[in-house]
């Protein structure tokens, strides 16, 4: 889909700038800090595609972490709304900071077997910080995605954050969901 740059309002811009630098100058410890810091953005996960577009561009153009988790967040919302039941997303708005993560390790893929969770996510986007997060996995009948409560309790496997300086702040993380 092309969709024309528009700039965003002066206060959708302004919002998005301290958001950035508010994260750049104090990277969240946990998913209460990464909510609040995103939460002046929070209101345009369920705008018009075109003004949340516009909003990631921004965010994403000052800060790429920012963008990233913000990004996370506004999927998981959107897959709930589009998806979800009434219990679900009350779930979401009460998990804090949320994440997708469906990047699987080709050497682990996340399978979901007996109701357990097994295998490995690379690029795990917040990983010590979200308060919840959609993981997909492979089942014999087909992909699913899975509720995971405060991931944080995974098992991070590849030691610090993604170190590429512009995602650093991110927290990526490879994570082992053995027996979740």
């Amino acid at each position: 889909m092309d969709i024309p740059a528009q700039p965003l309002s002066a206060s959708l811009e302004a919002r998005a700038l301290d958001v950035a630098a508010a994260l750049r100058a104090a990277p969240p410890r946990d998913a209460a800090a990464a909510l609040d810091q995103l939460a002046p953005l929070l209101p345009l996960a369920r705008a018009a595609p075109r003004v949340l577009w516009q909003a990631l561009v921004t965010l994403g153009h000052a800060d790429l972490s920012a963008g990233r988790l913000f990004e996370g967040h506004v999927n998981v919302l959107r897959l709930l709304d589009d998806h979800g039941d009434a219990a679900q997303r009350a779930r979401a708005e009460g998990a804090g900071l949320l994440a997708i993560w469906g990047a699987d390790d080709p050497a682990s893929p996340v399978l979901l077997e007996a109701g357990r969770l097994s295998g490995r996510k690379l690029f795990c986007s917040g990983a010590a910080s979200v308060g919840a997060a959609l993981v997909t996995a492979r089942t014999p009948e087909g992909p699913v995605l899975v509720w995971v409560e405060r991931p944080a309790a995974t098992r991070f496997t590849d030691g610090p954050a993604w170190p590429v300086g512009g995602m650093r702040a991110s927290e990526s993380r490879a994570c082992a969901l053995d027996g979740l």
